[in-house]
C-alpha cells in the first residue's frame, strides 16, 4: 500500500473520470475474456474427447456386432458338425479295419452337409473336421499337410478344453497357394466327443477381411491403436502390426472390465472398449491422452490470438466509452469555471447525441440553474438601482417637514377665520397627503391607510377640477388591517386623472375596489374616461413587463409593477384592460400574506 501511494498511482488513476473508467473496465473485461477463452478451450477439449469417445464407441460396437454375428453362426455350424453321426464315425474309424464303403458313404453325407451349411457364407475361409485317428477333411481349400501337426495348432489349441475355443487372428499359411486365401483368419475350435473322450475337432477359419474389418480411417489415425483382446488368456491382437502379443506387452488390458462397453482414462491413455457377447473377447481402441490434448492446441492458439485481439479491442472500446463520459463532464467543468468568473450568460445545450442520459440531464439542469441565477442577479441589480434612485430622489426633495406643516396650519387658521371652509378642506387633505408621503420610516402600510391616502389625493383633484368627476372606494372590512406595499393604489388613481379624464367633456367616474380573491388580494382601479387605443394598449403592456428602460408616458404603472415584483416576486400580477372612449381597468393581484407592519 505504501508503494502504491509513493508511486502516485492512485493520483494518476483518479486524475480524471476517463482514466478511472479505463482502469476499471480494462482489467475486468480482460479477466472476463480470459475466463471465457479458457472455458471455451476446456469445453472444446471436452467435446473433442466426447467426439472421439462416441466415434470409437461406434466403431467398437459395429465390430462387436459383426463378430458376434459371425461367431454365433460358426458356433451353430460347428456344434451341428460335432454331433453329426457321420462325422463321429469318420474320426473314430481305424485304418487297419477301415470299411471303404462305409467311409465313402459317410464322406459323401458329410460333403452334402458342408455344402448346405456353408452356402452363402462369404466370411468363412474354410471348415475342417480333424480326427485323432489322422482323418482330415476341409470343404473349400486344399491343405498342405496335416493341420493338427502344425506348430500353430499345437500351441494355440487347448486339448483339455471341452467347449468352444477362440483363436486370435493368425496367419493361414497352411493353405495351398493359388486359391486366394485370406492372409489372416480367426479360428473357432470345438472338440468332437465320443462318450467322455475327445476323438477330434471341428474348426472354422473366419476371414479377417470379412468378419473383423475396421474402418480404413483407423489404420491412418496415428493417435489410435485398435486391439482384439482374449479376455481368458489376456492375449491380444494389434490391428496396426497384425501381430499377437501377450499380456505383458500392454498395460491397458487390466482396465478392461465386465461392462458390455465403456470408456475411461487410465494413466496416460484413453480407452474405449466393447465386449463380445458370443465370446470372452474385447475390441478396444486406445489413445494417448497427450495426443488428444495436442489436437486441441491449434484451437488454443486461435483462442490465445482472439484473447490478444479482444484485449486490444477492450482497451480501444473502454477509451471510447470513457471519452463519451469525459467529454460532457469536461463541458460541465468548463461552464462551472465560466460561472466562477461571473459569466452567467446561459448556453444552449447541443451535440448531446450519444452522450449518457444522466450527464445530459445534469447539463440541462445546470444551464437551467444558471439561467435562473442570471435572472435573479438581474432582478437584484435592477432593485438596487431602483433603491438608489429612490434614495437620491428623497435626498433631493427633502425639506423640513416641520416648517411645511406649520405653514399649512397657518393657512388653515386663516381660512377658518375668513370662514372659507373650502380652502380649509383643501389644506386638510394636502396635510394628510404630505404627512403620509413624508413618513419614510414605513414601506409597508395597511390597506386602510393606503385607501385613506388615495381618498385625500382624489379629493384634491376633485377640488381642482370643480367637481367634474366622482369617485368611490370600496374596501372589505376584513382587509382593512391587511399589510400592503406603500404607494400602490395612488399611481393607478393618478393615471386616471392624467390620461383617463384628459380633455373629457363629460363628468368622469373612478371606482376603486379592494377585495379578497381566494388566497390573493385584488385591487381594481377603473375609470370611464378616454380609454386606450388597441395598438397603444399592447405597447403599454409590453412596456410594463419589460425590464429594460424605455421612454413611455405611463412610467407610474411600470414603477409600481416593478416594486410589486421586487416585493412579491412572480406571484404579483398587473393586468390592463381598456376600450377606447369607454373605460380603462387596471387590476393588481398580490398574494394574501401576513406581513408585519
Amino acid at each position: 500500500m505504501r508503494w502504491y501511494k509513493m508511486c502516485g498511482f492512485n493520483q494518476y488513476i483518479n486524475k480524471n473520470i476517463g482514466r478511472k473508467l479505463t482502469f476499471l473496465m480494462v482489467p475486468v473485461l480482460c479477466i472476463v475474456m480470459t475466463v471465457t477463452i479458457l472455458l471455451t478451450s476446456w469445453t472444446y477439449t471436452r467435446r473433442l474427447v466426447k467426439n472421439i469417445e462416441e466415434g470409437s464407441q461406434y466403431i467398437t460396437e459395429t465390430f462387436k456386432l459383426n463378430m458376434d454375428f459371425c461367431t454365433s453362426d460358426v458356433k451353430a455350424l460347428l456344434n451341428t458338425l460335432s454331433m453329426d453321426e457321420n462325422v463321429v464315425r469318420l474320426v473314430t474309424m481305424e485304418k487297419d479295419v477301415l470299411d471303404y464303403g462305409d467311409f465313402l458313404s459317410c464322406q459323401r453325407e458329410l460333403k452334402k452337409r458342408f455344402g448346405s451349411m456353408t452356402s452363402m457364407k462369404s466370411y468363412i475361409q474354410d471348415v475342417f473336421v480333424l480326427g485323432n485317428n489322422g482323418y482330415q477333411y476341409n470343404y473349400l481349400q486344399n491343405i498342405c499337410g496335416s493341420l493338427m501337426e502344425t506348430d500353430w495348432f499345437q500351441e494355440c489349441v487347448d486339448k483339455e478344453k471341452k467347449g468352444f475355443q477362440y483363436i486370435l487372428p493368425h496367419d493361414v499359411d497352411y493353405y495351398e497357394t493359388g486359391k486366394t486365401p485370406a492372409s489372416q483368419a480367426i479360428s473357432v475350435v470345438l472338440p468332437i466327443r465320443s462318450g467322455n473322450e475327445t476323438v477330434g475337432y471341428t474348426l472354422c477359419d473366419i476371414r479377417m477381411n470379412k468378419a473383423a474389418v475396421l474402418p480404413e480411417s483407423i489404420h491412418k489415425d496415428a493417435n489410435m491403436n485398435a486391439y482384439l483382446v482374449n479376455g481368458s488368456t489376456k492375449e491380444y491382437y494389434d490391428f496396426q502390426t497384425k501381430q499377437n502379443h501377450t499380456e505383458g506387452a500392454a498395460e491397458f488390458i487390466r482396465y478392461l472390465g465386465d461392462k458390455k462397453s465403456d470408456s475411461l482414462r487410465a494413466d496416460d491413455h484413453f480407452i474405449v472398449y466393447s465386449k463380445m457377447e458370443s465370446s470372452d473377447w474385447y475390441i478396444a481402441a486406445v489413445y494417448l491422452y497427450k495426443d488428444i490434448i495436442a489436437s486441441a492446441v491449434s484451437a488454443q492458439r486461435i483462442g490465445f490470438i482472439m484473447l490478444l485481439l479482444g484485449c486490444g479491442a477492450v482497451v480501444v472500446l473502454s477509451r471510447a466509452i470513457a471519452g463519451s463520459v469525459k467529454r460532457p463532464i469536461d463541458e460541465i467543468i468548463c461552464r462551472i469555471q465560466q460561472v466562477e468568473q461571473e459569466n452567467f450568460e446561459p448556453v444552449e445545450v447541443t451535440g448531446v447525441t450519444g452522450q449518457p442520459g444522466e450527464l445530459v440531464l445534469i447539463r440541462s439542469r445546470f444551464e437551467e440553474m444558471i439561467r435562473r441565477i442570471n435572472e435573479l442577479v438581474h432582478k437584484v441589480y435592477l432593485g438596487e438601482i431602483y433603491r438608489k434612485n429612490m434614495e437620491y430622489e428623497n435626498l433631493v426633495n427633502q425639506v423640513n417637514p416641520h416648517f411645511i406643516f406649520n405653514v399649512l396650519q397657518l393657512i388653515q387658521a386663516k381660512a377658518v377665520l375668513s370662514e372659507n371652509y373650502e380652502i380649509e378642506e383643501i389644506v386638510v387633505s394636502l396635510s394628510r397627503m404630505m404627512r403620509y408621503t413624508m413618513s419614510n420610516k414605513d414601506k409597508i402600510v395597511t390597506l386602510k391607510e393606503e385607501c385613506s391616502h388615495v381618498e385625500s389625493y382624489l379629493e384634491l383633484y376633485r377640488q381642482r377640477y370643480s367637481h367634474k368627476f366622482s369617485y368611490e372606494i370600496h374596501l372589505e372590512k376584513e382587509l382593512e388591517l391587511h399589510p400592503i406595499l406603500k404607494f400602490v393604489i395612488q399611481p393607478l388613481a393618478e393615471n386616471c386623472m392624467k390620461h383617463g379624464f384628459k380633455k373629457l367633456k363629460r363628468e368622469g367616474r373612478v371606482v376603486i375596489d379592494v377585495s379578497r380573491l381566494e388566497e390573493h388580494i385584488r385591487i381594481l382601479v377603473e375609470d370611464d374616461g378616454n380609454g386606450i387605443e388597441t395598438g397603444r394598449l399592447e405597447e403599454l403592456r409590453n412596456y410594463i413587463s419589460d425590464t429594460e428602460d424605455r421612454q413611455f408616458s405611463s412610467i407610474g404603472l411600470k414603477n409600481t409593477f416593478q416594486r410589486l415584483k421586487l416585493t412579491y416576486g412572480e406571484k404579483a400580477e398587473m393586468k390592463i384592460e381598456s376600450a377606447e372612449n369607454q373605460y380603462t381597468k387596471v387590476c393588481i393581484t398580490v398574494p394574501r400574506e401576513e406581513i408585519h407592519v
